[in-house]
């Protein structure tokens, strides 16, 4: 028998750290991307009549992702670069494995992760939990304080203040800035701009204010039910005093903070 001794079967060193390219996400401007938007279900509990139809059809089950699959996505998006997730729906905690899905993205290194709900099935409970397994900042949509309004505008049943109470209970778990979205629609809700400014303050809660955009399936946006930015800080500004702050570059909003009281306006 004879060996063959010029074949090496030992694994080669690894390369130098300096010699390592890291591969890296870039969209069609040369701009870095960094963020990442999972969706971990398309089922919701409410029907707003700005996103979804009533009759909606839900992707079979058997055509969405696994949790081992949602976090193998994750961890090579790690890799590429991405440092802040968001996790969506449809609505999150419709998603039976959340917690599990929370638990091993905070184990990845992330910078920042982030959830967007409704807040109607929000326990207290659960916003110290999430908080434990690695959650940092919770957004919740609230599209008007009034409670006949809000069963008409998500063509749902539901209590209101069980959304405000879940705000409170994420504010109080410490998953802050606690952001608080609203699309403002002429003849819908735009009578309560200054409202929501007021809730900002007592909530002191990040308030988010947003014009209403073509994304609704059911094809029902008209232009005529857009109230722009500057009309809506023109009707805060009759009640509030309001200064606006020094976004980043990136900012995707134009965010003022108030002059006397916490929270925020944008």
């Amino acid at each position: 028998e004879h060996s063959l001794s010029i074949l090496n079967t030992e694994a080669p060193p690894p390369a130098p750290t300096e010699k390592k390219h890291r591969i890296k996400l870039f969209d069609s401007h040369g701009r870095q991307i960094r963020d990442l938007r999972l969706s971990v279900t398309d089922r919701c509990n409410f029907r707003c009549v700005y996103c979804m139809s009533p009759d909606v059809r839900y992707i079979p089950k058997m055509q969405l992702l696994t949790l081992d699959e949602y976090l193998r996505v994750i961890r090579v998006a790690v890799s590429l670069g991405i440092e802040k997730l968001r996790i969506t729906g449809g609505e999150p905690t419709l998603y039976p494995h959340l917690d599990e899905l929370l638990e091993g993205v905070g184990k990845m290194g992330l910078k920042d992760i982030a959830l967007t709900t409704n807040g109607s099935r929000i326990r207290s409970k659960w916003a110290s939990r999430w908080k434990s397994l690695g959650l940092n900042r919770v957004t919740v949509s609230l599209d008007t304080l009034n409670s006949q309004r809000k069963d008409a505008i998500t063509r749902s049943q539901g209590s209101l203040s069980t959304v405000i109470k879940a705000i409170d209970a994420l504010r109080d778990a410490g998953l802050t800035p606690v952001k608080v979205n609203a699309v403002i629609m002429r003849g819908v809700n735009d009578d309560e701009v200054v409202e929501f400014a007021d809730f900002a303050q007592e909530h002191e809660i990040d308030m988010r204010l947003i014009e209403f955009m073509p994304l609704d399936a059911g094809k029902r946006w008209e232009k005529r039910h857009v109230v722009s930015a500057k009309e809506m800080l023109e009707t805060i500004n009759k009640r509030h005093n309001v200064i606006r702050e020094n976004d980043v570059e990136t900012s995707t909003s134009m965010n003022y903070r108030f002059k006397e009281g916490n929270g925020r306006i944008g």
